[in-house]
């Protein structure tokens, strides 16, 4: 068994690695991205990144789109719903998270 000082230290390590994502990406596209991030979470409706991506396209740097559902759960915007395949074809249909705001409780694990 595996102290838990890897388990923060691996956690430590993914949000400095997050927080570079975010920093080196375009400040156009975090603002965009924030914005309809925070759309999407208000609309009492479930999203994952495919329906960011499909409202305003791919961040320049990859890992910039994980940076930005981070964020917006620590941030305490949004909370994890549930589970479904990506719809991006380039995602070879791999399972990810599907969000709402934090005042939306319904879980999705239907894979729709």
């Amino acid at each position: 068994m595996r102290p838990c000082s890897d388990i923060d230290e691996g956690e430590r390590l993914a949000r400095e690695g997050m927080d570079k994502a975010w920093a080196a990406e375009a400040e156009a596209w975090k603002c965009l991205a924030w914005e309809t991030l925070v759309g999407l979470a208000n609309s009492g409706d479930t999203f994952n990144a495919d329906d960011i991506r499909e409202k305003i396209g791919d961040p320049t740097r990859p890992n910039a789109m994980g940076s930005l559902f981070s964020k917006a759960k620590r941030d305490g915007l949004i909370h994890i719903v549930g589970f479904r395949p990506m719809r991006n074809k380039r995602a070879h249909a791999r399972v990810t998270f599907v969000y709402a705001g934090l005042s939306y409780k319904e879980e999705v694990t239907d894979g729709k």
